[in-house]
This record gives C-alpha cells, sequence and structure tokens, in this order.
C-alpha cells in the first residue's frame, strides 16, 4: 500500500465534507418542518470546498511538520465543520418558515451553560450553539401559525 498525497486527501475529504454539509440541511430542514408541522423546503446550503481546502491543507502542513496531538486537530476541524452546517441550516430552515423565535433545549448530557439556558427564548438571528460540539436545539417558535 502506498503513501496517501496531501493533493489525494483533499480530493477525497472536501466532496466528502460537502455531502455531510447536504445531510446537515436536510436533517435540519425536516426538523424545524416536524416542530412546526409543516413540509420540508428543500434547503441547501453554498458550497465551501474551496474553505475546506485551504483549512484542511494547513492541517496537514502541521502535521507534516510531525507537532503531537496534530491529527487530533483535523477531526476537530471536521466535527466543527459538520456542527456548523447544523447551525447555519437551522436558522436558514426558521427563516424561511418564517419564524422569528426559537427555544433553547439543552441536550441530555448538556454543560453547565447550556442547563442554565435551557427553555430560554431568543431570536433567530442568534446562533443556538453556545460551543464546539453542542448538541442542544434550537425549537422553532411559529408566531402566527
Amino acid at each position: 500500500m502506498g503513501t496517501i498525497t496531501q493533493s489525494l486527501f483533499l480530493a477525497l475529504v472536501v466532496p466528502l465534507l460537502a455531502a455531510r454539509r447536504a445531510r446537515a440541511a436536510v436533517e435540519a430542514d425536516v426538523n424545524v418542518s416536524e416542530h412546526l408541522d409543516d413540509e420540508p423546503v428543500g434547503l441547501w446550503l453554498p458550497d465551501r470546498s474551496e474553505h475546506y481546502t485551504k483549512s484542511f491543507s494547513t492541517v496537514l502542513t502541521i502535521i507534516d511538520e510531525v507537532l503531537p496531538g496534530e491529527a487530533d486537530r483535523l477531526t476537530a476541524l471536521v466535527e466543527s465543520i459538520e456542527a456548523d452546517s447544523t447551525q447555519e441550516a437551522t436558522q436558514k430552515a426558521m427563516k424561511f418558515h418564517d419564524v422569528e423565535k426559537y427555544q433553547f433545549v439543552a441536550g441530555s448530557d448538556a454543560c453547565d451553560e447550556c442547563k442554565a439556558d435551557n427553555g430560554k427564548i431568543y431570536p433567530v438571528s442568534r446562533n443556538p450553539s453556545h460551543h464546539r460540539n453542542c448538541n442542544c436545539e434550537a425549537k422553532p417558535i411559529k408566531e402566527n401559525p
């Protein structure tokens, strides 16, 4: 088995991330629609391939310099991109459905900051995610059904 080059790695990973963003958009679209008892709208998220390529290239360059723990940084980057995609899609779906506010719902394994905000109402313009890897939910509130 040969060595994987940086360009081959990027050619494999960047399309995978695009697929994960698409999945995040579909899941957010369905989730918001279910809360509102409405039909999904068919969301899409803009292509960020150029941004991902640059981010991964930077991390891979650091890994090439053999700094300990940098492979974990790459994993964190992938997870962060997917979480950001979910938040972006959730906000976009709520705006499409004319939702102006959402209720913050803390996850079962929420941190103290998220637990303190559980049940609070926020405008859609505020990012529902409190921190990286936050798995809490933004429950849309439809004021004029």
